[in-house]
């Protein structure tokens, strides 16, 4: 009888206490050190595209082999993020990709690079020459970034806003492949190009540069 009086208000106290978690929500997850470490990786990645694009641009007819540069690190950023983006899930884990909704989009974006990555590759060995497949690039990469603008996950609210801001560059980035002017490859065509030619003829390496910052200082 004296026990019964005692738990009614540490009842009340806990009931209380359930109703705020329940209105509030699960708890936010704390950082993930495997997303840090992957996310910081893959920055670096972009970084060096970022680096392999503005040679391009500026050295496309004195460096022919630097074409096959570009697809080569981006074959190596899909198949990393496709196998090591979600430790404990397909393929070195146990745990069922379909029960894990922000891995299956992990591996899209995966996929989306290796599709990328074989294309350019192609293109640059004049196995695809049709002019359309220069769209493959430009409509992937903004595909990816509006695709990035839905990302989910149990994050706090940082994360989602960075997600968002990596999704807005990366889109902004297909925009630009898309309307950067052709170079035809022979020296000097660069200085014959006008100061607004030469602008949208830097901005995708300029972006991937900004896209590569963002993963680099990526933080939860």
């Amino acid at each position: 009888m004296q026990m019964e009086p005692e738990n009614q208000p540490n009842d009340g106290m806990a009931g209380m206490a359930g109703m705020d978690h329940e209105h509030s929500g699960k708890p936010e997850p704390g950082p993930d050190p495997d997303s840090l470490r992957n996310h910081h990786i893959a920055g670096f990645g972009i970084i060096f595209l970022a680096l392999l694009t503005y040679l391009e641009e500026r050295n496309f007819a004195r460096l022919k082999y630097l074409k096959f540069f570009w697809p080569a690190l981006l074959y190596v950023i899909g198949f990393a993020v496709l196998i090591w983006s979600d430790p404990g899930t397909w393929p070195d884990g146990d745990t069922p990709l379909n029960t894990q909704p922000e891995a299956i989009q992990h591996k899209i974006f995966a996929l989306i690079a290796l599709a990328i990555a074989s294309v350019e590759l192609f293109r640059r060995t004049g196995t695809l020459k049709h002019i359309a497949w220069r769209a493959v690039l430009s409509g992937a990469i903004l595909t990816a970034g509006v695709f990035l603008l839905f990302h989910h996950g149990r994050h706090v609210h940082v994360v989602h806003l960075q997600h968002r801001a990596m999704g807005i560059t990366a889109a902004l980035l297909g925009l630009a492949k898309f309307t950067e002017p052709t170079m035809d490859g022979s020296v000097g065509a660069e200085r014959r190009m006008s100061v607004g030619q030469r602008v949208r003829s830097h901005l995708p390496s300029f972006l991937t540069f900004v896209l590569g910052l963002m993963f680099v200082f990526y933080f939860e």
